[in-house]
């Protein structure tokens, strides 16, 4: 859990410090537009936050429909930093943790906020929770498993947006804090279908794994065994051109014997003793 949390904390800082520095930059700007929109939506909520607590302390209405605006923009920027990175073809392993940090924080800051308005919002959070811990169970149990958004996930954002934009209105008008308890309960169907089709989908990104894991050791041992028949050819080849290298070896000396007896059969004796004293005259030349 440490180790993943740092490896995320790590990509998500030198990915922001890439963000910032090529967002400035003409050439690569488009790249990181979709990065952009995503991180206003992690500063949305801090905004939300100010803007609530002086409305609570002035009672202002003004203020709370501030509140509710800055809310429902922070939510649009969901669908900003998609169609901007479908627009420039600026997907990144970095943006797709971005958007989820992001998400969590903006939904769990704001719902935490909302809290004070209608207790009942304790049920988005709880909810949010739990799609995050079924992704969470799962990634620390398969470290190399790829968890990707479902539809419902994806769907499941339109209500649970619109329930944080108008729980800041519930306090305004009895209409809307019976329209904020009904988004609230689509909210929760929605993140209770989120949570099984993400483990339907992880289920079956664990099967892929597990295929793709059982495909690579079968093709590492057909490599190994490749290697091993080359190894043993090989050694053959060396062997086979040692024996014969031995052989000619052998065939020379045997050779240089015949030629010897030929010599000493066809030499008399003085005639061996001077072919001797000039064959080491020759080499004591040499």
């Amino acid at each position: 859990m440490k180790e993943m949390i740092n490896k995320y904390f790590k990509e998500f800082k030198t990915g922001t410090k890439t963000m910032f520095k090529e967002f400035f930059d003409k050439e690569k700007n488009k790249k990181q537009r979709a990065n952009m929109w995503t991180f206003i939506r992690l500063i949305t909520p801090i905004l939300t936050i100010i803007c609530s607590i002086f409305a609570f302390i002035t009672g202002s209405i003004p203020l709370l429909i501030t509140t509710s605006i800055i809310t429902g923009f922070g939510a649009l920027t969901d669908k900003f930093d998609g169609a901007s990175a479908k627009k420039h073809n600026s997907f990144s392993e970095y943006g797709k943790i971005l958007d989820q940090v992001t998400d969590k924080c903006f939904t769990g800051i704001i719902g935490i906020n909302l809290l004070f308005l209608n207790f009942n919002y304790i049920f988005v959070l709880l909810g949010e929770l739990a799609i995050a811990l079924v992704n969470i169970t799962y990634k620390l149990k398969y470290k190399n498993l790829n968890i990707n958004s479902t539809m419902i996930g994806k769907a499941k954002q339109l209500p649970l947006f619109f329930s944080l934009v108008i729980g800041f209105l519930s306090v305004i008008n009895p209409t809307f804090m019976t329209i904020s308890n009904y988004s609230i309960l689509l909210s929760l169907i929605f993140q209770y279908f989120t949570v099984t089709s993400y483990i339907k989908s992880n289920n079956k990104g664990v099967v892929s794994l597990r295929k793709k894991e059982i495909s690579d050791f079968i093709e590492n041992l057909n490599i190994e065994e490749e290697n091993n028949k080359e190894k043993i050819k090989t050694k053959r080849y060396e062997d086979k051109n040692s024996n014969i290298i031995e052989n000619n070896k052998e065939f020379s000396k045997k050779e240089q014997c015949e030629n010897l007896k030929k010599l000493r059969t066809e030499l008399t004796g003085e005639d061996i003793v001077n072919a001797v004293e000039e064959n080491s005259f020759q080499k004591t030349k040499k």
